[in-house]
């Protein structure tokens, strides 16, 4: 449509022939205006776009993790929000959370100073408090925009695209294949940006819509901060855990809205959870895996601040894996005793390795493990055993981190003592 107003125009100036200067001068002015018209268009349809990236934003509980201020190479100022959503997972056993990865441009402008001409913006979302869904609104005729239908237009939808045809904006809601004519004059100094403010605070980033004055209000973080240790030490990307053990993840609450703050503990429905809370702001949660290790196991904890908003950190775990390189299981040891009886293995987590002995009986086994050129290494002495039975000792394999859990065992079963001669 641009190139055939220029067209026309200039077919009308060849016409014109001897007026010469006023034609070109005309000329240029109306190619000034169509070129701003369209870069009107242009900028609408960006920050609608953006609107829409900024409600789904707000339905998936996201919240802003990094802003950047800037200015285009037009002079216009913007916005870079980053935001952290969170969303159902695919087999909607539980969430995915995207950090710090989907982000938005938005651009924020004055009002125009044609008051009279000036039609600013066309559309903006409007939430509808029966549904609670986003839906594209007219600020001109004050109704929400419809199709043929009379089905209203959802923000999660398609998001409409704009352009300027002799002097009228119109609508496209196909992608430009088809274009509606909206009756609404384009003309005087619109400005085109659909927000005319944008005001960083420290928790929040409150956008000023220029259609009706309404402040979006988008958080930045969750006022409440979770920090979560295994055995004391700080939580990796990767929980290493073994089929039938029980892996406890202890969490503090900490932060400006700790005082109303909930923890839940949820799975993929296939690892076990048991929470225990030691006080409002402290406690454990008891992760169990099953007999069969699940291949990309996990469970989430969903933070509550209690106002609204919620934050969930989604735990990984990983297969604990031990393999004998060397050695035996089962070993027979003489009476008179043994020393560095040694067995090697595969592993990725460090051993730790004690013998196993009934109440009331003197342990005979002595045992420490080491790494050895990136082998797992256990070494064991056998004491003499100077009684007339035999007797049968028991060293238990297990992680470091995990005192008390077996993964292995190891048999000793050493001969009795030989009778003195003459007995």
């Amino acid at each position: 449509m641009k190139r055939y107003i220029v067209a026309g125009i200039l077919a009308a100036a060849f016409l014109a022939g001897g007026c010469g200067k006023f034609v070109r001068d005309e000329l240029i002015t109306m190619q000034n205006e169509i070129d701003r018209l369209y870069t009107q268009v242009d900028g609408m349809n960006k920050d609608l776009a953006a609107l829409r990236s900024i409600v789904y934003a707000m339905g998936a509980n996201g919240y802003i993790v990094g802003v950047e201020e800037g200015t285009d190479e037009d002079g216009r100022s913007f916005y870079k929000l980053k935001f952290r959503t969170i969303t159902p997972d695919a087999d909607g056993r539980g969430y995915e959370v995207t950090d710090d990865a989907y982000s938005v441009t938005l651009y924020t402008g004055v009002d125009g100073k044609n008051g009279e001409d000036a039609v600013p913006y066309v559309v903006s979302a409007r939430q509808d408090e029966e549904d609670g869904r986003w839906y594209w609104y007219s600020t001109q005729d004050e109704d929400w925009l419809k199709d043929d239908q009379g089905n209203r237009f959802s923000v999660d939808g398609k998001t409409p695209q704009l352009k300027v045809e002799e002097g009228f904006w119109f609508v496209s809601w196909d992608g430009g294949q088809t274009w509606e004519e909206t009756g609404w004059k384009a003309k005087g100094e619109d400005a085109y940006e659909l927000f005319t403010k944008a005001e960083v605070f420290d928790d929040r980033v409150e956008l000023t819509l220029a259609a009706d004055g309404s402040v979006l209000v988008l958080p930045r973080f969750l006022p409440v901060d979770v920090e979560l240790t295994v055995g004391g030490e700080p939580l990796g990307d990767e929980v290493l855990i073994a089929p039938g053990e029980t892996v406890s993840i202890h969490y503090v609450l900490s932060g400006t809205g700790v005082e109303n703050a909930l923890l839940f503990a949820g799975t993929d429905g296939r690892m076990k959870t048991a929470l225990r809370e030691e006080s409002a702001t402290e406690g454990t949660v008891d992760v169990t895996c099953p007999a069969v290790f699940p291949e990309g196991g996990y469970v989430y904890l969903t933070v509550h601040d209690g106002n609204g908003r919620s934050d969930v950190r989604i735990i990984r775990f990983a297969s604990r894996t031990l393999k004998v390189l060397y050695g035996e299981a089962v070993h027979a040891a003489p009476a008179a005793g043994e020393t560095g009886v040694t067995l090697t293995f595969e592993a990725n987590f460090d051993l730790d390795a004690a013998g196993v002995f009934p109440e009331g009986v003197e342990p005979w086994l002595t045992v420490k493990t080491e790494i050895v050129e990136g082998v797992r290494v256990l070494t064991y002495d056998v004491a003499a055993n100077a009684a007339a039975e035999a007797r049968t000792g028991v060293i238990a394999v297990g992680p470091k981190d995990h005192p008390g859990f077996e993964m292995f065992r190891v048999t000793v079963n050493q001969a009795a003592a030989e009778p003195a001669p003459g007995n």
